[in-house]
């Protein structure tokens, strides 16, 4: 992988850069009016291996489904170094 050099060009751009499907779930969710029951919902989701939570709107349901699976550039090796350096 190319070395990034963050120029203000870049920075710009990536500012406007959101996450479509993010963004949807959190919109619907304020929409509804459910924003205080999500985060209440959420609060008790603590590690990743559980099972998503009922209940949430479709959009957010959506969301935890589709980021549940690594996408193919992650690097497990990296990840595991990084947990370690955290742990520290």
């Amino acid at each position: 992988m190319a070395a990034t050099h963050w120029t203000a060009d870049l920075l710009d751009r990536m500012r406007h850069a959101g996450d479509p499907l993010g963004d949807a779930a959190i919109a619907e969710t304020y929409q509804l009016g459910q924003q205080d029951q999500v985060r209440q919902t959420l609060l008790g989701f603590g590690r990743n291996s559980e099972a998503v939570p009922a209940g949430l709107p479709p959009k957010l349901q959506q969301y935890f489904e589709e980021t549940a699976v690594l996408l193919p550039w992650a690097d497990r090796a990296k990840m595991a170094r990084g947990h370690q350096l955290l742990g520290r």
